[in-house]
Parts: C-alpha cells; structure tokens; sequence
C-alpha cells in the first residue's frame, strides 16, 4: 500500500485509516507466518512491474501460496 500511496493519496488516507484502527481496536494485521510475508512481499513487487507475463507470474504465485487459483 505504501507503493500505491507514493501515485495516489487516496492509498495515503487509506493507511492513515487503518493505522487509526489498529491503535483503536489494539490489533496488528502485519503478517504472522512465512508465507504471509512472501504473499506481501509479491504483493508489492506486482504493483512495479509493467511487463504482462512477470505480473501474471507473480500472481500465480500468490495464488499457490493462498492455495487458492480462482
């Protein structure tokens, strides 16, 4: 989201949004387990990327990683 946020300030309050959640209803939403934090990390190399076949390659991996390809 941070990626997004540097091109569109609506992502900016977005943020600014959950981050009043989290300190309101004291919870975190950072990634707990290995795969979680290699979904997020794809996560944001998607949004670099132009080139069609590296995103949907990119994709495909979250997905295995999900355990979910619909």
């Amino acid at each position: 989201m941070k990626t997004l946020s540097e091109n569109n300030p609506g992502w900016k309050e977005a943020i600014e949004d959950i981050d009043d959640l989290r300190a309101i209803l004291q919870f975190q939403t950072d990634h707990s387990t290995e795969q979680q934090e290699e979904h997020g990390r794809l996560a944001s190399d998607l949004v670099k990327v132009s080139d069609p076949d590296t995103k949907t390659m990119i994709i495909e991996k979250q997905a295995r990683l999900r355990k979910f390809l619909g």
